[in-house]
């Protein structure tokens, strides 16, 4: 190739080399102006558009979790969203409904084309670290923080605030504090980050009491009435002071004994309503919502009364002007209607005769459907025609009531009943009992698989499982379960055990002498699963069975020691609740050397100088008798006691030698009471006789030629005693107990005369004389008010020693009779911790013999007590009571009531039993 050529060539290479890089530069930068985005931040909100999310990111948080808060908000990178639309305004809601922010905001920070990136910013709301009170007593800052919905931490919301402060005012209104008045405060924790102390402010105001009830419009009935009626909202105590001379002008200075003469209790009472009226126990704060109720309680009374179409026009609430409400109230009485005609269709079981009967409502009586209501369905003496129909198995009966005709005052009723078919009790189940075996349960009830169902069988099983005493009896359930289908009914029980068992622990120094006692009572033993370890390990003692295993040791240092057990299986067999009893005692009671200091009371080697043994053995069998009713029982025993004396000197009757009492003891008894431990209703009746064989009809000795050593060898004597008790029930919580006890020792020889043993002993709190009564066998009886040496006093008799002087010993009356008025008010119905109060009237007396009997001639007391229940340790508690005739003892009146209660009154505690 020449050159010329060669230049040719080098000028078309460049040229092409030039050409393709300016078309690569052409390219490029069409490339590059294809890819810059395009950024606007702007929206146009008129058009709506759809993005794609790029990005979220949290602004304004610094405690909560960015990835929780994004998660919560709905939104996501990668979702499509409309702008506007939906999407955005719902995140915010959702936001919001978390309660943590007071602000919650969502902003656009870029848009790239289709792409939107978005920032939450959120103000979070400061946490509350603890409150404060300031204008609430201490009393009553801990019943406000259970009320109050705070807790350390919690994020203090608007919406909490207003439920702390409702509840606050709510608290204070429901205390009378109507114009409370709650305000909130903040102030930052220093000590904790974004954390606020809260302090919340109460102005309680004055308290506001109902000062009068007002009834407008009342001419039939006499309105204090009325107000009775509300049982919530009563009104202030009220005392006219110019009532008396009123009452005089009223009534007429120159006629007034007949005028009193002619007036009805009712009216007068009526009328002193106006003059004076104390609320001694009730308060008179204003409550709505009871207000509310106690109007309708207003009708209700109404009805009663035969106005069925009474009604409130109206009612208002004003503040009277010493600050107080008044409260006014209008009815409208209506028309008063009585019963007429009452005409019974569906009925074949019955005859209208009997149902007529039993309802006992007479034509012409006023018309009261709250009777009526009661005379069919829930008599409490268990009366009404639904009991009689459920008692013959009838478990579906119903019967509906109907005003058939309306004439002036006169309504006539049809009673439409339906009897259905008589059910049948298919299955008894058992829940609840996690200690006690089903068949211990279901031994006790009087519903049988099988049986007809009968509402009284249903009565009596709940009231035998509260006698139990596993259970507390406010728990126990009962649900028949009908199955109208085959015609049965299946029965549930509900029950939940409570602690049973007892434990007696005491001790103490007294008499240079420790003083103690331990015992335990399982009351719910279980003597076949004694060599379960599964049983020991479960339980901690063998339990489930209904037995009862006691056992009891009491000391007084060597001076005297006294152990008791005894077993009972309440149903011998299983098939009957026949009770089978075995007990067994010791006693031992020594007096030592004058030079036996109180440190040698630790040395049982030590021969005391006087010495009194008692031990016995007993053996019991109770049944349940079936006539008269089931409520009888019959227990018959034998008991058999060895006292051994040694040098007994100046202290019985003998003072020396073995001595032996055998005898046969049957008690018969009825109980209508179930709750052992406060019982509210039912009696209890018991006669016992205990009587030894005469031994002196057959061994043909001179009694009057021997000592009393060979006289008492084997005693003989029949002793009888009586005991009845009534609980009646004024309130659900308010009971009389009413009791009485009669106790007579008699003998078949009167060359032997009376028994030194088996005598009876009353006076002070019936716990005191219990060594020298068990050690003797003599029954204490407590008579409060007085000291247990008061009334039974120590026996005067012939010289004993032979030392030509009478000797003056410890032996009890042959008669005793004892009364006891009580009025106890249940305070805690807990089954923990059973608490009730107590009022009582007591007189009793023991005689020496039935020449000085006089059942009137008593020593009477009265005062107050307390008796606190728990399961573990059983009954305790106090009585304070002032003996009326104290005098008769020698006991000189003080000067004025300080002096007169110091001389008079006695305290006196329980500990363990409640004691005869």
């Amino acid at each position: 190739m020449n050159n010329t050529q060669k230049t040719q060539a080098a000028i078309i290479m460049r040229f092409t080399i030039s050409i393709i890089l300016s078309l690569f530069v052409l390219c490029s930068s069409v490339i590059t102006y294809a890819q810059e985005p395009t950024v606007n931040n702007s929206i146009d909100y008129t058009t709506a558009k759809e993005y794609e999310i790029g990005g979220i990111e949290i602004k304004g948080t610094q405690y909560l979790d960015e990835k929780v808060l994004i998660s919560l908000s709905g939104l996501a990178v990668g979702d499509k969203i409309q702008i506007p639309g939906e999407q955005i305004p719902e995140a915010i809601k959702t936001l919001w409904k978390q309660g943590l922010f007071e602000d919650v905001q969502i902003y656009a920070s870029k848009i790239i084309n289709d792409i939107i990136f978005l920032e939450i910013h959120l103000k979070e709301l400061p946490r509350m670290s603890k409150y404060r009170f300031s204008g609430v007593r201490n009393s009553e800052i801990e019943e406000l923080r259970d009320a109050l919905p705070l807790l350390a931490g919690r994020i203090l919301d608007a919406n909490t605030k207003s439920k702390v402060t409702n509840i606050t005012k709510n608290f204070y209104v429901n205390k009378g504090f109507l114009n409370t008045k709650v305000a909130l405060s903040e102030k930052r924790d220093s000590l904790r980050a974004n954390s606020v102390i809260l302090f919340i402010n109460v102005d309680r105001g004055r308290k506001i009491k109902i000062n009068d009830i007002v009834f407008e419009g009342v001419e039939n009935v006499y309105p204090r009435k009325l107000r009775k009626s509300m049982e919530n909202t009563k009104s202030k105590s009220k005392i006219d002071r110019k009532s008396p001379k009123k009452v005089w002008k009223d009534l007429g200075k120159s006629n007034i004994i007949s005028t009193l003469a002619n007036v009805s209790i009712s009216d007068a009472l009526n009328y002193f309503d106006d003059k004076v009226r104390l609320k001694i126990f009730s308060s008179s704060k204003f409550i709505k919502d009871d207000y509310e109720d106690d109007k309708k309680r207003v009708i209700e009374y109404y009805n009663t009364q035969g106005y069925r179409d009474a009604r409130i026009v109206k009612d208002s609430i004003y503040t009277a002007d010493n600050g107080h409400l008044n409260v006014h109230i209008m009815v409208d009485e209506g028309q008063r209607y009585h019963f007429g005609k009452i005409d019974w269709v569906g009925n074949t079981k019955h005859d209208d005769a009997t149902l007529s009967k039993i309802l006992g409502i007479e034509k012409g009586e006023v018309y009261n459907t709250q009777l009526l209501e009661q005379r069919l369905f829930g008599d409490p003496t268990g009366t009404d025609v639904s009991s009689l129909y459920m008692d013959d198995g009838y478990l579906f009966f119903n019967v509906q009531p109907i005003e058939a005709k309306v004439e002036n005052d006169t309504i006539n009723l049809e009673m439409r009943v339906y009897e259905g078919p008589e059910a049948t009790i298919n299955n008894i189940i058992v829940e609840g009992n996690d200690k006690t075996n089903e068949h211990v349960i279901r031994r006790a009830l009087f519903t049988k698989p099988g049986n007809k169902f009968r509402r009284s069988d249903i009565i009596r099983s709940q009231q035998e499982l509260v006698a139990l005493n596993y259970f507390n009896p406010q728990s126990i359930g009962i649900q028949p379960i009908p199955n109208p289908a085959d015609g049965t009914v299946d029965i549930k029980y509900t029950v939940e055990e409570r602690p049973s068992d007892q434990l007696e622990l005491s001790a103490g120094w007294g008499g240079r002498s420790i003083v103690g006692s331990l015992g335990v009572t399982f009351n719910n033993f279980s003597i076949k699963n004694m060599l379960s370890r599964e049983a020991w390990r479960k339980r901690g003692i063998p339990a489930g069975d209904g037995q009862r295993l006691s056992v009891r040791f009491q000391a007084t240092g060597p001076r005297f020691q006294a152990l008791n057990a005894s077993f009972t299986e309440p149903w011998l067999g299983g098939k009957r609740p026949n009770a089978l009893t075995v007990a067994v005692t010791r006693a031992r009671q020594a007096v030592y050397p004058s030079d036996f200091t109180s440190l040698d009371f630790f040395d049982f080697s030590v021969e005391p100088t006087n010495l009194l043994i008692n031990n016995a053995v007993s053996v019991s069998l109770g049944r349940r008798l079936r006539w008269p009713d089931d409520n009888f029982t019959l227990v018959n025993g034998i008991r058999l006691s060895h006292f051994k004396l040694n040098n007994w000197v100046d202290r019985f009757i003998v003072t020396d030698g073995n001595y032996y009492n055998l005898s046969l003891n049957t008690t018969l008894s009825r109980s209508t009471v179930f709750n052992p431990i406060f019982p509210n209703s039912g009696s209890t009746f018991s006669l016992s006789l205990e009587l030894t064989p005469p031994y002196s009809a057959f061994n043909n000795k001179d009694y009057n030629q021997l000592s009393n050593n060979d006289k008492y060898k084997w005693t003989e004597y029949h002793k009888w005693k009586f005991r009845a008790e009534w609980f009646t029930p004024i309130t659900e919580k308010l009971v009389i107990r009413t009791a009485a006890k009669i106790g007579v020792l008699g003998h078949y020889n009167t060359q032997i005369g009376t028994a030194p043993f088996e005598r009876f002993w009353i006076g002070g709190d019936g716990l005191s004389n219990q060594i020298n009564g068990f050690l003797a066998g003599t029954d204490i009886f407590a008579l409060r008010g007085y000291d247990e040496n008061e009334i039974t006093r120590n026996t005067v008799v012939e010289d004993i020693n032979k030392d030509g002087i009478d000797d003056v010993i410890r032996l009890g009356d042959p008669f005793m009779n004892k009364f006891t008025m009580e009025l106890r008010y249940l305070l805690s119905p807990s089954p923990t911790t059973t608490i009730y109060a107590l009022a009582f009237l007591e007189a009793g007396n023991s005689w020496n013999s039935l020449n000085q009997y006089n059942p009137f001639d008593l020593y009477r007391s009265a005062g107050l007590g307390l008796r606190i229940y728990l399961p573990m340790f059983g009954l305790m508690g106090f009585d304070w009571g002032i003996g009326f005739d104290r005098d008769k003892r020698g006991f000189t009146r003080g000067e004025g009531i300080g002096n007169y209660l110091s001389s008079f009154a006695e305290f006196h505690f329980i500990l363990g039993f409640e004691p005869e």
